[in-house]
This record gives structure tokens, C-alpha cells and sequence, in this order.
């Protein structure tokens, strides 16, 4: 296994998708192997490839799921996650309308969402106007926590985790990844599930080529009109306000998040990105994925 995680040839590249997909109990379709694999081909050449020798002796599929051999348990799991994807959808969609007044909103997506469980919180990334990062997180943190959306001592099912705020001045997020490979970021990225939107996440996706560029196959999604709650024009607060909630916000993150043992990109706090993962867990992601490849490369 070559250090870098690049594969030589596609039969590997695909068994290297599944490798990864595999640490988190997550099942495929030959089209999502397709969108997601990190070398450029053609459908059919995902067709052909699975049934070749080098994958035919490691690869299973059922009703229409493909994984790893000896893994046909993930099949149901993968039935049972899309069940508990769509409440979790439903939850964070009601959580959001609260927030329609909030004057800097520009775009709301779920994230991490390709490992929950019943027991998972619902991880969003949110946009904001440039000038209104603070203020916007100030009021959805609130509301959502007045609402009882919001993560709260051990209440963590099904509860908002508000950790990943940005402003659209600053959507490229390549410097966020870990500087020798994360493989964990960028499948992260192209699972981003927007569910509130006012022309955003376009910009997004052409801000992130250099990610993109890992997932050939890729094409950016426009999210369905069911799952979008509205498009809004925002309107930009006074700057006195933006500085009035900010002093308070981040003195108490930096209190909180900021730890020695902490990945440098997983707690960012700054006028353009709030990102307070203290338990950035992307190296530990990563060294099950390279584990994983070792064992069926």
C-alpha cells in the first residue's frame, strides 16, 4: 500500500472506496462507487471492473448493494440508516425554520451524515454573510437551544450540533484538511446535504476545485426542491452588532475548545470560520481506513 492513499489502476481505486466506506458500515451502489471513486472512469468501466477477477474475489452484493466479502450484515444496516437519515432530515429541516429572520443566513447543510445511528446528533454546516458570522451564530445557537434542538448535557440523539459556521467570503475549505492526506474531509464534503439555500452552495462547489479534484466522477448536487425549505435574500445587520455578541462568544470557545492535544484544524476560530471540533477524530479515521486497505489490497 503506497503511503499517499493513491491507487495505480481503477480495480484498486475502487477497492480503496470501499475500504474507507467499510470503517463506517456503509454499503454501496455501483453509481455511488462510480461518483465517489478517485480516479476518472466511465460507468460501464465500473461495471466491468467489479466483476473482473481482483474485485470479483473480494467484493459481495445483495439487492443491489455491493461491500467487502463477509460483510453482507450492512446491507439491513444500510435499510436501517436510511430510515434514521430521513427523521434526522425531518428534525434539522424543523430546526431551521426557526431561523428564517436571522439576517445573515445564507445556506444550511447536513454533514457527517453518511455514519449515523439512532443514537447520532445531526451535525450542520452552516454559510453565513460575509460580516455576520457571530451575530448569525449568536441567534441560531439561541434559538435552536430555546427550541430544544440543541445538544444539552447527555441529550445528544437527534439533537443539533452547532459546530461549523462559515462566512461566504471564505468558502474554501482546503485549508481545513490535514496537511499530508484526509481522506475522511473529502468524502465529508461531497456528502454535504443542503437543506436551506439562497444560491450559496453554488459558489461552495466552485470554491473547492482542489477538493473536487480527489472525486473525478463527481458532480456537485442541486438539492431537491422537497429538501430545501426556501431560498431568502438576507439582509445585513449594522457591523455594531456583529461586534457586540462576538467578544463574549469566542472568549468562551477559546476557553472551552482550544486544547493542547487539539488537531490545528479542528478547532479554527476566527472572523471567517468557526470550527470547534475538539475531538477532531480524522487521524483515527484515517488509520482505519489505511488499515482496512492493507487487509484487502
Amino acid at each position: 500500500m503506497r503511503s499517499d492513499l493513491q491507487a495505480e489502476n481503477l480495480a484498486e481505486a475502487i477497492l480503496m472506496t470501499f475500504a474507507f466506506f467499510d470503517t463506517f458500515n456503509y454499503p454501496l451502489t455501483l453509481f455511488e462507487v462510480w461518483r465517489l471513486c478517485s480516479l476518472r472512469a466511465d460507468f460501464g468501466d465500473i461495471e466491468r471492473a467489479v466483476v473482473e477477477e481482483f474485485l470479483f474475489s473480494r467484493l459481495e452484493q445483495k439487492n443491489g448493494f455491493y461491500f467487502l466479502r463477509g460483510r453482507e450484515n450492512l446491507v439491513e444496516e444500510r435499510r436501517a440508516f436510511s430510515i434514521i437519515s430521513e427523521q434526522k432530515m425531518r428534525r434539522a429541516k424543523r430546526a431551521v425554520r426557526l431561523w428564517h429572520f436571522i439576517p445573515g443566513l445564507k445556506g444550511v447543510a447536513l454533514c457527517n451524515n453518511f455514519y449515523y445511528r439512532a443514537t447520532s446528533d445531526i451535525d450542520l454546516f452552516i454559510i453565513t454573510a460575509k460580516g455576520s458570522l457571530w451575530l448569525t451564530r449568536f441567534f441560531s445557537v439561541s434559538i435552536a437551544h430555546l427550541a430544544g434542538f440543541r445538544i444539552y448535557k447527555n441529550k445528544v440523539a437527534n439533537q443539533l450540533c452547532l459546530s461549523f459556521f462559515v462566512s461566504d467570503d471564505s468558502l474554501d475549505l482546503a485549508s481545513l484538511m490535514l496537511p499530508d492526506s484526509d481522506p475522511y474531509f473529502i468524502y465529508w464534503f461531497a456528502f454535504l446535504d443542503p437543506i436551506f439555500d439562497d444560491g450559496v452552495f453554488r459558489n461552495l462547489w466552485q470554491e473547492n476545485q482542489k477538493i473536487l479534484q480527489k472525486l473525478p466522477n463527481y458532480s456537485c448536487p442541486s438539492a431537491a426542491p422537497f429538501r430545501v425549505i426556501k431560498e431568502k435574500q438576507h439582509r445585513i445587520w449594522p457591523i455594531f452588532f456583529e461586534r457586540l455578541v462576538r467578544p463574549w462568544q469566542e472568549r468562551r470557545l477559546k476557553n472551552k475548545k482550544i486544547k493542547p492535544e487539539n488537531e490545528a484544524s479542528g478547532v479554527v476560530i476566527s472572523d471567517r470560520v468557526i470550527k470547534v471540533h475538539e475531538n477532531d477524530r480524522r487521524r483515527e479515521f484515517k488509520n482505519r481506513y489505511e488499515e482496512n486497505i492493507k487487509k484487502y489490497l
